[in-house]
């Protein structure tokens, strides 16, 4: 059994004209079509394509976010749709948007309250935040609020709240955006080791193909959606 499977995996997404009450007034805009991967534990999957390729919408359908229009995602064997809970269960998604983190709470507190969700022991929880912390070097500013991060900063917490539950599989959308030459590599490197020596799967986002081709076991290039 794979830890990530894709079979045809398909997004349309259908906005109507505000402008129009017939249905020809709509518009489908097919954000990936028939995309099929796999990736196995301890494996690095890099998606890559232009701005508007469909990278964010594949990955939320691997998170059970967005339902696909058709095919299926499978993650650890359990459909994202009709497994949905337990699939979800074995994932970490970091996410490319800052506002997912809480502004007016500090680093730690962020830290804090995604581990009580997940219903860690005070200890465990403990000992994990200050590790990603210290490994995302974010231990000079554990204590300040999010509102005062710089977006690096902020992309630097969302990957290491996704890694609190020790999730099988991650799911990161360019997690090396707005990060400087040092702290790119610093996530390149965790990536690495996250998958060679802990065995974790890892699908993350990138439009750098050499990012891409430096850091993960294979590439998967998508085109660009169109209209349909």
């Amino acid at each position: 059994m794979h830890a990530v499977e894709t079979r045809c995996l398909t997004k349309v997404f259908h906005a109507k004209n505000p402008f129009s009450f017939v249905r020809s007034g709509t518009n489908s805009v097919i954000a990936i079509e028939n995309v099929s991967f796999t990736a196995d534990a301890g494996q690095s999957v890099a998606i890559t394509g232009e701005n508007g390729s469909g990278k964010t919408t594949l990955l939320k359908m691997l998170a059970g976010l967005v339902l696909p229009t058709s095919g299926s995602a499978l993650v650890c064997g359990y459909d994202s749709v009709t497994g949905g809970k337990q699939a979800r269960k074995r994932v970490g998604y970091a996410p490319a948007e800052e506002r997912s983190l809480y502004w007016k709470l500090t680093a730690r507190a962020n830290l804090e309250f995604h581990a009580a969700l997940h219903g860690l022991p005070s200890d465990i929880s403990l000992e994990r935040i200050n590790r990603f912390i210290d490994a995302l070097d974010l231990s000079a500013h554990a204590e300040t609020r999010v509102e005062e991060y710089s977006s690096g900063m902020r992309q630097r917490l969302s990957v290491a709240r996704c890694l609190l539950h020790d999730p099988e599989v991650l799911l990161l959308d360019e997690p090396t955006k707005c990060l400087d030459d040092r702290h790119s590599a610093v996530v390149r490197s965790l990536i690495k080791s996250l998958a060679k020596d802990k065995g974790k799967t890892i699908i993350f986002a990138t439009h750098v193909r050499a990012e891409a081709e430096e850091t993960a076991d294979t590439v998967v290039n998508l085109g660009v959606g169109k209209t349909a």
